[in-house]
């Protein structure tokens, strides 16, 4: 190296360099990721400031992020405790989906899994318990998919896989006990693959 030459910062790895597939929404998503973790892209790109729960002092730590078509689904907290939010990439674009456990109180949705244009999902709602849901990205088309422990039970769906355009999980299901289910999103397409050990 040259005497009085500065050397070269090392190059960040950022939303211009992730896999060709990312589209626009998922890159910006990504990139807020990076900024919110510290790391210095050179275009760094809010897509909108969601807001923390007031006086928590913590940002609103959106994770588990699943692109879903041209829309990115992930779960957020802010004062509406910690729910399902959506975004294309822009400020306008970017809500939440449905506060599912109205008021502060969180559904904690987990278990995002996109099936074509849809999102699957997990929520812990009161009167139902933790259940399946599902989501096309609007209040509307976000319900839940059955509530398959009767009441405030929980089901406890867990691992969904995508397979031959079905979505198979794992379920408590009443009379069943825990056993293989499959879905294919829609309303009344919920129910027992296969009771593999009976009762």
């Amino acid at each position: 190296m040259s005497p009085g030459v500065a050397p070269r910062a090392p190059a960040i790895r950022t939303a211009m360099t992730m896999p060709s597939q990312t589209t626009g929404a998922a890159a910006a998503v990504l990139a807020t990721i990076l900024i919110l973790a510290g790391a210095e892209p050179r275009a760094q790109n809010l897509v909108r400031d969601i807001g923390p729960p007031a006086g928590s002092g913590h940002g609103s730590n959106p994770a588990d992020f699943v692109q879903v078509g041209n829309l990115v689904f992930f779960v957020a907290t802010n004062g509406y405790g910690t729910e399902l939010w959506r975004s294309d990439g822009s400020a306008a674009g970017t809500w939440l989906v449905a506060d599912l456990a109205p008021g502060d109180a969180s559904s904690s949705p987990r278990d995002l899994c996109a099936l074509g244009n849809l999102l699957f999902f997990t929520a812990d709602v009161d009167g139902l318990g933790r259940e399946p849901w599902r989501s096309d990205g609007t209040a509307a088309g976000t319900y839940c998919l059955g509530d398959l422990q009767p009441g405030s039970n929980t089901s406890n769906p867990r691992s969904p896989r995508v397979f031959g355009g079905n979505l198979f999980f794992a379920a408590n299901g009443a009379g069943v006990g825990s056993e293989l289910w499959i879905s294919d999103l829609s309303s009344g397409g919920t129910r027992v693959f296969a009771d593999l050990v009976a009762g």
